[in-house]
């Protein structure tokens, strides 16, 4: 394994800056997503006996996968700034990743597959499938307003 010379190794002070916005990000993203399974925190509530878990969980990972797409786009072509690195840590890294978990997604449906609750693998594909379509729209919009926003380059 190679390494980067010295000169072109991220400073540690950057390094945790950096860190902590996506830890900070992260942490809130994660308690905004909890707000949409706020009654479904125990173990056996997601051996679903209604959908409120997964559409809500279902929910956080389409709203988070268009946004992540959208500023992505809008970034995408323009200038590294500084602020705007720190803004893409927080927000996209850290605030949307936290927001968001298909492994969450997975995991109830692998539970409720496993309880015989067949539906689950059709929801857990729908929310792939959806992301999806969110996430090409969020990023047409980001690289269209992306564009405007610069002046027609990007």
């Amino acid at each position: 394994m190679t390494s980067l010379p010295r000169d072109q190794r991220t400073p540690w002070p950057r390094l945790l800056n950096g860190a902590l916005l996506v830890f900070l990000g992260g942490m809130l993203g994660a308690l905004l997503r909890i707000s949409f399974t706020v009654d479904n925190l125990k173990f056996d509530d997601f051996i679903a006996t209604d959908s409120t878990n997964l559409i809500g969980t279902m929910f956080a990972n389409i709203l988070g996968t268009f946004t992540l797409a959208l500023i992505a786009g809008a970034r995408a072509g323009q200038p590294a700034t500084a602020k705007g690195d720190a803004a893409w840590l927080f927000f996209g890294v850290g605030l949307l990743g936290g927001f968001t978990s298909y492994s969450a997604v997975a995991s109830i449906v692998a539970i409720n597959l496993d309880h015989g609750n067949l539906l689950w693998l059709e929801t857990g594909m729908l929310t792939v499938l959806f992301g999806l379509a969110a996430a090409a729209l969020g990023w047409w919009l980001g690289r269209t307003f992306g564009r405007r926003a610069n002046g027609g380059r990007a």
